[in-house]
C-alpha cells in the first residue's frame, strides 16, 4: 500500500480492529524491518482514533505499552548502531590523517631528484656516426643516470 494512503486507511479501520491493529503493529515492530511502515501507521492510527484511545484507556493500554516498549527498544539499538558508526569514521578518519602525514614527512624527508651527468667520448665505446659536415674531432655527448 502506498505511505500516501495510510492515512485515509487508518481514519477508516472500524473501532474493533483498532485493539488488534496495534497489537499486530506493536509485535511487527519487534520483528520487521520496515520501521518507517510500522511507525507510520501507529502514528496515523492514534491521529485518526484518538477521541476513542483516550476515553477507553484500559481497552488499549496493554498494546500501546507494548507499541513504546518496541519503539523504545529499536531507538536504543538504533542509537547504538549510530554511535559505533561515529566511532568507525572517526578511527577511519584519523587513520587517513596519520597516513597522509606520513606521506608528507617522507616526501620532505627525501633527497631532490637530480640527474648525474657526464660527457661521454666516442674513445669510451659507443661509435658515434659522424656526419659528413661534422668536424673531424672527436665526438661525444652527454649521459645522463
Amino acid at each position: 500500500m502506498p505511505p500516501a494512503e495510510v492515512p485515509l486507511v487508518a481514519r477508516e479501520l472500524p473501532p474493533q480492529y483498532i485493539e488488534r491493529m496495534l497489537r499486530f503493529l506493536a509485535a511487527e515492530l519487534g520483528a520487521s524491518r520496515h520501521l518507517h511502515a510500522v511507525l507510520l501507521w501507529a502514528h496515523q492510527i492514534m491521529l485518526s482514533h484518538a477521541a476513542r484511545l483516550r476515553d477507553a484507556p484500559s481497552l488499549y493500554e496493554v498494546p500501546l505499552r507494548a507499541l513504546h516498549k518496541g519503539a523504545r527498544l529499536r531507538y536504543d539499538e538504533l542509537g547504538r548502531l549510530c554511535n559505533s558508526n561515529l566511532f568507525t569514521l572517526d578511527f577511519l578518519i584519523d587513520q587517513l590523517q596519520l597516513t597522509e602525514a606520513a606521506a608528507a614527512a617522507a616526501a620532505a624527508a627525501a633527497p631532490p631528484l637530480r640527474t648525474r651527468c657526464r660527457r661521454r667520448s666516442d674513445a669510451e665505446g659507443d661509435q658515434m656516426q659522424k656526419e659528413p659536415w661534422q668536424s673531424e674531432g672527436t665526438l661525444t655527448s652527454a649521459v645522463c643516470l
